[in-house]
């Protein structure tokens, strides 16, 4: 697969930013979420397989890859 296909950027949501892939495509949004530990390009192999149906995105949560690194908010609701 080629992984150069995706746009990497930031979202600012609370005051955090968090980091995302993008691999584009139309449709609904299908949006991929890390499990703890892991970043956004977990998804790299697989996230363009579903453009051709879907706008596919995938995000980094707070802590994780180039996600912002704040003390507090990690419990499960924040999250």
């Amino acid at each position: 697969m080629d992984k150069s296909s995706y746009k990497s950027d930031f979202a600012k949501i609370n005051g955090i930013r968090l980091h995302y892939l993008d691999w584009g495509g139309s449709g609904e949004t299908l949006l991929f979420l890390t499990g703890m530990g892991c970043s956004a390009h977990l998804f790299d192999q697989i996230a363009s397989r579903f453009t051709d149906k879907f706008r596919v995105l995938a995000l980094t949560r707070r802590g994780q890859g180039k996600s912002d690194y704040p003390e507090t908010g990690y419990d499960l609701d924040t999250l």
